[in-house]
C-alpha cells in the first residue's frame, strides 16, 4: 500500500526520493496519489515534494507537481519546497516551483530562520530565480528569526549569523543554550 509509512512517517515514495532512486520514485507517484498520500509529511514535516526539491530532482519535482502535490506545505521550520530548493542551490527545481507556489499563495512564506524564498535566492546568488520571484510579485519579506523570540539566540548572534554585522570585536554572552543558527549562546 502506497500510504503506509515507516517509523519516521515516510511513505515508500518519500524514502525512494530521499535515497535518490528517481526511477522508483516516478513509479510510486501514481499509486501514492491514488492512495491520497501524495502530501503526507514525515516526522520533520517534509513532504515528498519537499524532499525532491531539497535533492534537486527536477524530473521528480515535475511529476509530483503534475500529479497535484501541494506547493504550499511547510516543514517544521516553515519552509516550502521552493525555499528548500533555493536554500540547497537547486536553481532548476526552484524555477519549476515558483508558479505553483505563487498559485498556492505561499510565495512570501517566511521560515523560522527569517528568510523568504526571495531572500534565500539573493543569499545563494541565484539571480535568475530572484528575478523570476520578483516578476511573480514576491515581496522583500523579512522577519527576525524565531530563535530570537524563543530566547535560543541573542540579537548579536543572529546579526552575526545573518552577516549584518561587519565586525564583532569581542562579545561575551553567557548562556548554556545552543543557538540553532550556529555557535553557543
Amino acid at each position: 500500500k502506497a500510504d503506509v509509512t515507516d517509523s519516521n512517517r515516510m511513505t515508500a515514495l518519500a524514502l525512494a526520493i530521499a535515497h535518490g532512486h528517481e526511477d522508483a520514485a516516478k513509479m510510486l507517484i501514481g499509486p501514492t496519489e491514488a492512495a491520497g498520500a501524495l502530501d503526507v509529511v514525515d516526522d520533520t514535516g517534509s513532504s515528498a515534494l519537499m524532499i525532491a526539491a531539497t535533492k534537486g530532482l527536477v524530473s521528480v519535482v515535475d511529476q509530483l507537481l503534475a500529479a497535484g502535490a501541494k506547493a504550499d506545505v511547510t516543514d517544521a521550520s516553515r519552509m516550502t519546497a521552493l525555499a528548500l530548493a533555493i536554500a540547497h542551490g537547486h536553481e532548476d527545481a526552484a524555477k519549476m516551483l515558483v508558479a505553483p507556489t505563487q498559485t498556492a499563495g505561499a510565495l512570501d512564506v517566511v521560515g523560522d530562520d527569517g528568510f523568504s524564498a526571495l531572500l534565500w535566492a539573493e543569499e545563494r546568488g541565484l539571480r535568475s530565480v530572484a528575478q523570476k520571484l520578483r516578476e511573480c510579485g514576491a515581496a522583500d519579506v523579512r522577519r527576525p528569526p524565531l530563535a530570537l523570540f524563543r530566547g535560543e539566540c541573542s540579537a548579536v548572534q543572529i546579526k552575526v549569523a545573518e552577516r549584518t554585522v561587519a565586525f564583532v570585536d569581542f562579545v561575551t554572552v553567557r548562556s548554556s543554550q545552543h543557538c540553532p543558527l550556529g555557535g553557543k549562546g
